[in-house]
């Protein structure tokens, strides 16, 4: 699931319920964080958006990836 520094890197954002000037970054296991750091990054694009459309608790039907958005780095 982590990517080899020499390829490009994807990732799940997503704006705060607080404000949409506070980025979130998803981290795994159901959570996020604002830190970049923090965040999971996925060898392809398609590997992400898996994570975001799987089936679960925590997808697109009860709002856990809601306005999230897949970045390359």
């Amino acid at each position: 699931m982590f990517l080899n520094k020499n390829k490009m890197a994807f990732y799940i954002t997503k704006p705060s319920l607080i404000s949409d000037s506070i980025i979130l970054y998803y981290n795994g296991d159901n959570r996020w964080s604002d830190s970049p750091n923090d965040k999971v990054t996925y060898e392809t694009e398609s590997e992400a958006r898996s994570v975001i459309e799987s089936p679960g608790r925590y997808n697109l039907d009860n709002g856990g990836f809601t306005r999230s958005t897949i970045v390359s780095e």
